[in-house]
């Protein structure tokens, strides 16, 4: 019987020890950059979309936590590139987004997404923190579902295509089903932050069979003109995920660019009551605030009895010295 209680104490201390001893749970950051064509659009800022995308990624990485484990891909029509391998060392990071190159080709958005994922879940272990940082703006038009990894299991819905206006988490969604299966997919991989660059548009073309339509379209004469968001789909995947998205708007909000767009008189926050804040592109809806009307404070209210019983007080001294005038 004591034997037996030695051996229980015995494997209650050596778990203690285990347990202690154990590593921490690591932190696994992916930085995926959109590079295609698109991404060559000047923005407000005087910047292509990819020039602002790294910068925006770099000030990401700058606010990380000292040992989180980085690397860094991009994407392209030539497919998903590792520009670098997980590393703590920021500043190599920083120098592998100021290297990626300049804008060009077409959109494996979906490919590449997936394939990001896959390399999050491997790497990492249960616990362990998995994030997908991505900025792009959109407009899946080159995947094709021939991934050997996390995506086996969408890849057989790849012919019913790609709708540009899916929103996976509406009620109704016009999404396909290689979209919802990709969207449970990255979903479940870990935390998806997205920062979306371009205008917060919905796409205007509707296809019954997406991706056949849209790749006969892309591959014709005025490849760039079209615009096509996938934004609902990125926000959708973003928040369900527990991460967050950001438009990055190329052009100024309505309530900061200084005019009044809804010719209510009234432009721009704080001025113009349809605005929520200086990023709002909205002035709809507000009107302007009404006139201000001066309120006394206490100290006002103090002076102004001063200055009244002062004024009454000389009004009285100046009658007694004309009535003493009129009979001098």
């Amino acid at each position: 019987m004591f034997q037996r209680r030695c051996l229980i104490l015995l494997t209650f201390v050596i778990i203690l020890l285990v347990e202690s001893t154990a590593l921490p749970a690591a932190d696994y950051r992916l930085i995926l950059i959109d590079r295609t064509g698109s991404m060559g659009t000047i923005r407000y800022t005087g910047n292509t979309r990819l020039q602002d995308a790294k910068t925006t990624a770099k000030q990401d990485v700058l606010g990380f936590p000292g040992q989180t484990m980085i690397a860094v891909r991009y994407f392209d029509s030539g497919g998903y590139v590792h520009q670098l391998d997980f590393t703590n060392n920021k500043q190599t990071v920083l120098n592998a987004i100021d290297n990626i190159p300049g804008p060009g080709a077409l959109t494996p958005l979906a490919d590449a997404l997936c394939k990001a994922a896959h390399e999050l879940k491997t790497i990492a272990q249960q616990g362990d923190e998995k994030r997908l940082y991505t900025y792009t703006d959109g407009g899946e038009n080159y995947s094709n579902g021939s991934n050997p990894d996390i995506c086996d299991t969408c890849d057989f819905l790849v012919g019913t295509g790609w709708n540009p206006d899916c929103d996976p988490c509406d009620n109704m969604p016009v999404c396909t089903d290689w979209q919802i299966c990709l969207t449970r997919v990255l979903i479940n991989a870990g935390v998806n932050m997205v920062r979306y660059f371009g205008q917060p548009i919905t796409a205007v073309q509707e296809y019954s069979s997406p991706i056949q339509t849209r790749k006969s379209i892309m591959t014709s004469e005025g490849l760039n003109e079209m615009e096509s968001s996938d934004l609902e789909f990125l926000k959708c995947v973003a928040l369900q995920s527990g991460g967050s998205f950001t438009t990055m708007p190329d052009t100024l909000p309505a309530c900061s660019d200084g005019i009044d767009n809804d010719g209510d008189g009234c432009t721009d926050y704080p001025y113009d009551l349809g605005c929520t804040s200086a990023q709002d592109n909205s002035e709809a809806e507000g009107g302007c605030p009404p006139p201000m009307i001066p309120s006394l404070t206490t100290y006002g209210i103090i002076i102004l009895a001063i200055l009244t019983a002062g004024t009454g007080i000389w009004g009285l001294l100046r009658k007694r010295a004309i009535y003493k005038g009129g009979t001098a």
